[in-house]
């Protein structure tokens, strides 16, 4: 087994009709940069198009694409970032507002968390369920008048 220690990155990639995971870490030489250091795939007869058809036959293409890479990392994988792609899976762009109150017109640290924490107020179809928001704050968005 690798260094517990380092940090490790692992992607999971559940397709159709194969389940891939990767599993990287910070180069020694070149800090920058994440090279890979093992990757798993399985064939995946459980799902159509997108959808999960026999639960028993994903998960089982999860465990194996995800022992595969924890046998040629040597790195125990306990959490990934997990992409799963369909038509069922949409996404909403929302803006919001924030007042500012500081008299220096500042957006303080703590200004941004209060932000980060409001949900978003969104309209969306009576069926559709929300697993999670993702909040952005850029540059751009902020305007002062």
């Amino acid at each position: 087994m690798r260094d517990s220690a380092a940090p490790t990155y692992v992607g999971l990639d559940i397709g159709t009709s194969a389940v891939r995971c990767v599993v990287g870490a910070r180069d020694v030489s070149d800090p920058a940069n994440i090279s890979v250091i093992g990757h798993g795939c399985s064939s995946n007869q459980g799902m159509r198009k997108g959808v999960v058809m026999h639960i028993e036959d994903a998960a089982e293409a999860i465990i194996q694409a995800i022992t595969e890479a924890e046998r040629i990392s040597g790195v125990q994988i306990h959490q990934a970032t997990v992409n799963v792609n369909g038509g069922h899976v949409t996404g909403i762009n929302s803006r919001g507002v924030i007042a500012i109150s500081s008299p220096n017109r500042e957006i303080s640290v703590e200004t941004a968390s209060v932000s980060k924490r409001r949900p978003p107020l969104l309209s969306c179809r009576l069926t559709a369920k929300s697993c999670k928001c993702l909040p952005k704050i850029t540059g751009s968005m902020v305007r002062i008048t």
